[in-house]
């Protein structure tokens, strides 16, 4: 007999797996913008239009509507997208000589030429990813992919000569998550505003660090920002950390709307995925964080744990270490030991707002915390949490290797050179091989 105790771990389990995969195919989608020359549905227009003209018979040419057809649009959208790939001579038409009525679409040798470029630079992505993944670990990336796409209902896609065997599936997901569309999985918002919303959710930040994130330019960047500062789902205001800078941050009704997006996306992928277990949906999403080369992980309750990679952040993260050892008292360290430019560092944020900093050294092959700080608000049951996961992050961000992962007792700050932090009961999980 199962408890309903039970049934509520399990479910509870299962839903942030899930949560997890949808924020990790978000930052799979951002890392797929390899060549820009072109919007991500002319790409796949021109795509569907090239594989068509392979085939090398009249009949078999597409149409503007065949092409509207193939990637669910709106007739009224792919007209004005085909015209525009016209006018820049990647696709050319002419009427059929078997029906008139018919406007049949072929692409130019410069349209041609282009998908040779984007062909090249996707499949060595995908190839350079799965080189350092297990081949069971391959093949769960596959089928991840594949369950995905035939549980969200989307026609298969040819595959291609040109095509690394991941790629059919990669398009069929793009058009499942309305990513070619004027809207992000049928709400209210265009992906690109998605990617900057769900970004900010995780941490606050500026434009021209969204930029650098979502790899879109700066210009587009500060359109789209104030757009949805328009409607109330974000707000400025000066950096704490830097006066001359403006920090952007969800409103309570731009952190609603992602989190329904989210909770559509969970559904619609728990019902894809319906039939995998909560240890496969593990192994998938395990598999898929080394794949993505992700550098997050997502808590329960919001809470955010990331590498810090960006001067920005290491710099916000050793003031918060900086108030948080003289608020403490007993500090007798060496400056140089705060944040050395070798050491690992990984925060902690709550609602995007940092409250917690993790800073370890490598010896060896031994990864030791040597200095961390956490916020009054994060609480017993949330600092075990951070302190399960970091070995996920740290495995999945630089890789494999005996770690000794010694943690401080319950108090606000650890450091290992002051004996009187680490006295009384640490908590210490000893060597593991992640």
């Amino acid at each position: 007999m199962i408890r309903v105790g039970e049934v509520d771990r399990v479910q509870g389990e299962r839903e942030v797996e899930l949560r997890s995969l949808h924020r990790l195919f978000r930052k799979a989608q951002q890392n797929n913008r390899s060549v820009a020359e072109f919007t991500l549905a002319e790409q796949l227009a021109l795509i569907e239009i090239q594989t068509a003209s392979e085939r090398g018979v009249e009949e078999d040419l597409l149409t503007p509507k065949d092409v509207a057809a193939s990637l669910s649009l709106e007739q009224s959208i792919v007209s004005r997208l085909l015209a525009r790939l016209e006018q820049r001579r990647a696709i050319e038409s002419r009427v059929s000589s078997i029906d008139a009525r018919r406007r049949l679409l072929r692409p130019t040798r410069e349209g041609s030429d282009y998908l040779r470029q984007v062909d090249q630079r996707a499949n060595e992505i995908l190839s350079s990813r799965l080189e350092g993944l297990s081949l069971k670990e391959q093949k769960a990336v596959h089928q991840l992919y594949r369950k995905l796409a035939d549980g969200l209902g989307v026609e298969r896609s040819i595959q291609r000569k040109s095509d690394h065997p991941l790629r059919p599936d990669q398009r069929r997901l793009t058009r499942a998550f309305g990513l070619i569309g004027k809207s992000y999985g049928g709400f209210p918002l265009a992906p690109s505003e998605w990617h900057i919303l769900a970004e900010l959710l995780e941490q606050e930040m500026n434009s021209t660090e969204l930029s650098t994130r979502i790899g879109l330019p700066l210009t587009t960047v500060g359109q789209i920002v104030s757009r949805l500062e328009l409607r109330g789902l974000l707000t400025r205001k000066r950096s704490k950390f830097d006066r001359r800078k403006q920090s952007l941050s969800l409103t309570k009704n731009g952190r609603a709307l992602v989190e329904e997006v989210e909770c559509s996306f969970v559904n619609r992928f728990d019902g894809a995925l319906l039939d995998s277990s909560n240890i496969q949906l593990k192994k998938f999403r395990e598999a898929f964080e080394k794949f993505t080369g992700v550098e997050t992980v997502t808590l329960i309750e919001g809470r955010t744990l990331k590498v810090s990679t960006e001067a920005g952040e290491r710099a916000q993260a050793r003031t918060f270490l900086l108030e948080e050892l003289v608020r403490s008292g007993n500090h007798p360290f060496a400056g140089e030991r705060l944040l050395p430019k070798d050491s690992i560092c990984v925060l902690s944020l709550s609602a995007g707002v940092l409250d917690g900093v993790f800073q370890f050294e490598l010896e060896n092959t031994t990864l030791r915390l040597s200095l961390a700080a956490w916020g009054r608000e994060m609480n017993e049951k949330a600092l075990l949490e951070v302190l399960n996961k970091l070995g996920d992050l740290l495995e999945s961000s630089i890789g494999r290797a005996e770690w000794e992962l010694a943690f401080p007792p319950l108090e606000r700050v650890y450091y290992s050179g002051a004996e009187s932090l680490n006295s009384d009961c640490p908590l210490n999980t000893g060597a593991s091989d992640l």
